[in-house]
């Protein structure tokens, strides 16, 4: 396919030989075959677009100020968001209803600040303050029950730093930010001498109809679920589990005849928020994974059994999935995870 394109676009060949337009020919299908496309897949939330940032940082070219500015706002609004929605919901469950707020005059400033508004110097005191107060904490451990960003406790915790006129945010503060995915987004590197297309896709239900566009020639899969979703509902459907959501959605992939013969690679990603959460937060305690018979707050039997329920949905058995338990965030984590992935890809993958 891409061959044909090469030789409809040099001009006709005229005035090259046989042997010239042979020449080319072959050297554009060995591009072309050399080529590998990389589709990212996952639900929303799980940290997919984080994987793209890192890829970003590893291969591509640095983030310019004006990206850093973007993410600045983005990053403004993540806090205010997180933080009013912690500020509304504590008269709405039974273990925060009626503990007082001991600083009101920050309650009230960030209540009546707009989600879209810049956090001054003022503004992140008042944040500092709630994010201190145990109300505020008590409804933190309740977070898997409100629609919530749970990654935006990074931020949190440094709330003395993005109150500052001249905060820029560094690599890490942009891969912790959350930012939507709408419609496609496409990347190209070139990592020792091959040429690498990667796809990400919206994960949000509404967004999963626009993945079909990108199923045609595809070498290899990376399927993103988070493993610290597992107590929470869906941004579009609060009757659904995340989590469950994401290993349906996994079962679909593997069921593609589309992808009968692409590899696929399974990234249970979010670990580091998985490993605080399990801490406090049972698995089952919400009605979802009732069969987990495993400690209950134990990280390496949550973990192993997460994986068997996503490998079960698997019902080939001459495929084979790859997977890698990851956090999205760790640069040092995804260059191993990636070569991985990578050098899988092509010794595994036919036609390269």
């Amino acid at each position: 396919m891409g061959c044909g394109a090469s030789v409809a676009e040099d001009d006709g060949g005229w005035g090259k030989s046989d042997s010239e337009l042979s020449r080319s020919l072959t050297q554009s299908c060995a591009a072309e075959s050399r080529k590998i496309k990389l589709l990212i897949l996952g639900a929303g939330e799980s940290g997919k677009s984080t994987l793209f940032k890192q890829m970003k940082i590893l291969y591509g070219t640095p983030f310019t100020s004006e990206e850093a500015i973007y993410i600045k706002a983005v990053i403004h609004e993540n806090v205010l968001e997180a933080m009013q929605t912690l500020i509304t919901n504590l008269e709405n469950f039974d273990e925060t209803r009626g503990l007082e707020v001991g600083c009101q005059d920050a309650l009230e400033l960030v209540r009546a600040a707009e989600v879209d508004e810049p956090i001054d110097e003022e503004l992140g005191n008042a944040l500092q303050a709630l994010w201190k107060d145990p109300a505020i904490q008590a409804m933190w451990k309740l977070r898997g029950r409100v629609q919530l960003v749970e990654s935006v406790v990074y931020f949190f915790n440094k709330l003395d730093e993005i109150g500052k006129d001249d905060w820029v945010p560094s690599n890490q503060d942009i891969l912790a930010a959350r930012v939507r995915t709408h419609g496609i987004v496409t990347t190209k590197y070139t990592i020792e001498d091959r040429q690498y297309e990667m796809y990400d896709v919206g994960g949000q239900r509404n967004e999963r109809r626009k993945w079909a566009h990108c199923f045609e020639g595809v070498t290899g899969i990376i399927f993103v679920a988070s493993l610290s979703d597992y107590d929470q509902k869906m941004f579009e459907d609060e009757t659904t589990n995340r989590m469950k959501d994401s290993v349906y959605l996994f079962r679909d992939i593997c069921a593609n005849p589309a992808f009968a013969e692409t590899p696929i690679i399974l990234f249970l990603n979010k670990r580091d928020l998985f490993q605080k959460k399990i801490r406090d937060v049972r698995i089952g305690g919400e009605g979802c994974f009732r069969d987990y018979d495993g400690p209950p707050n134990d990280y390496a039997a949550g973990v192993d059994y997460f994986l068997r329920y996503f490998l079960k949905q698997n019902r080939d058995p001459d495929r084979k999935v790859f997977h890698h338990v990851t956090c999205a965030t760790d640069t040092a984590n995804v260059q191993v995870v990636m070569d991985s992935t990578r050098a899988m890809i092509i010794q595994d993958s036919l036609n390269f």
